[in-house]
């Protein structure tokens, strides 16, 4: 993306199963889930108490052992229907 960019963006990630490009996007995506677990769950304004923290990062916890499926790979329709602009 841009910086600034205000019309929507699709970002669209072709990866090859069983490749670098996997591992790459793997990590990316532990990155992220890192920083959404302690940046967003530290909620660093004046608004939030220590508890409300502490409850927010349990249920971010609870939450990431339970969505832990493996991915699967999309048939060709569906890499369509996520391309499709309309």
């Amino acid at each position: 993306h841009r910086i600034g960019q205000t019309n929507e963006v699709r970002v669209l990630r072709f990866i090859t199963v069983d490749s670098v490009e996997e591992d790459i996007l793997a990590r990316a995506n532990h990155k992220l889930d890192v920083d959404k677990k302690i940046i967003q769950a530290g909620m660093f304004n004046n608004n939030s108490s220590a508890s409300e923290r502490r409850e927010y990062l349990v249920k971010l916890l609870q939450n990431s052992h339970e969505n832990t499926e493996p991915n699967k790979v999309p048939s060709l329709n569906a890499v369509n229907r996520m391309i499709a602009r309309s």
